[in-house]
């Protein structure tokens, strides 16, 4: 039940409240590896991007771990202007097995990066 209402409440465009609840599923040991790979996007949406990077880095290290945890920690990689890790990131993402309208979209950002390198070598990881 508790999942269910983070994701209306996620998907009513209220991440903070959804975050809340996801914390509550992890606090009462409930939280699986998508609960905590959720609560780690509404921390990086809400201004928690430390906790959020920490979060992802820990389910990275899990062998569950899905996919948008990479996509995750790439988009955290571009806001702080880290080539390199965005281009590790979007990388361990395809491996990841994504779904495929999101695997094109992965590679077509790979592709610009490497277009970018090639007139901005300063952007080569």
């Amino acid at each position: 039940l508790r999942r269910r209402a983070a994701a209306i409440l996620y998907d009513a465009g209220r991440p903070l409240e959804a975050g809340g609840v996801l914390e509550q599923l992890e606090a009462d040991g409930l939280a699986d590896v998508i609960d905590l790979s959720n609560l780690a996007l509404c921390l990086e949406l809400t201004g928690g991007e430390e906790q959020a990077e920490q979060l992802y880095r820990d389910l990275a290290k899990r062998p569950d771990a899905p996919a948008e945890v990479h996509a995750g920690l790439a988009r955290l990689a571009l806001r702080r202007g880290d080539y390199a890790a965005l281009t590790r990131q979007l990388e361990a993402y395809l491996a990841a097995a994504p779904a495929p309208e999101r695997a094109a979209r992965a590679d077509a950002a790979l592709e610009r990066l490497a277009a970018e390198r090639a007139v901005a070598p300063e952007l080569a990881p």
